[in-house]
């Protein structure tokens, strides 16, 4: 059982949101599996005037809109929503809505670390939606990230089978 099972149960409302597919790692499941009650994979979203940033996903203020419809209609009730970001993981598509910066000589590296940048922002833009929606005072972020990727720094990339920091 998943928190969001658990907290469903003392009355809490729960919904999952992604900017990937929900084909990609069966996420679709796994939200299912661990109680959330609303699930918005990306086939749910507008993609006009978002940037693809996978083969998979697109750059993560896609979610925003739909975050904003489900928090202004939730009505009083406590809530827990989970934001499944994609736009660090492999291909490395930088969006553009913020710029870009060069950190590496390295394509590849510097395109990741435009990707974690952008991500940067999508979380700035998050809680500045639940500021203006006058959730923030009683909300609790939790932000975690579930691995990072190796660029050749022990001979090994991306992040399977990676067993150092990276």
């Amino acid at each position: 059982r998943g928190l969001a099972d658990l907290l469903k149960e003392q009355g809490y409302r729960t919904v999952f949101f992604q900017s990937s597919t929900q084909n990609f790692e069966n996420f679709g499941a796994l939200a299912d599996n661990l109680g959330y009650e609303e699930y918005y994979p990306l086939e749910t979203m507008d993609t006009e005037g978002f940037e693809r940033s996978n083969y998979f996903g697109y750059e993560d203020d896609i979610m925003l809109q739909p975050s904003r419809r489900w928090l202004e209609g939730r009505g009083d009730e406590p809530f827990v929503a989970k934001y499944l970001t994609g736009t660090g993981h492999h291909d490395y598509l930088s969006p553009t809505r913020y710029g870009i910066k060069e950190f590496s000589k390295d394509d590849r590296l510097n395109r990741y670390l435009n990707c974690l940048r952008y991500q940067d922002f999508f979380v700035r833009n998050l809680i500045e939606q639940y500021k203006e929606l006058g959730l923030y005072e009683d909300t609790i972020f939790v932000i975690y990230g579930d691995h990072g990727e190796g660029f050749g720094e022990h001979g090994r990339y991306v992040h399977e089978n990676n067993p150092y920091e990276e």
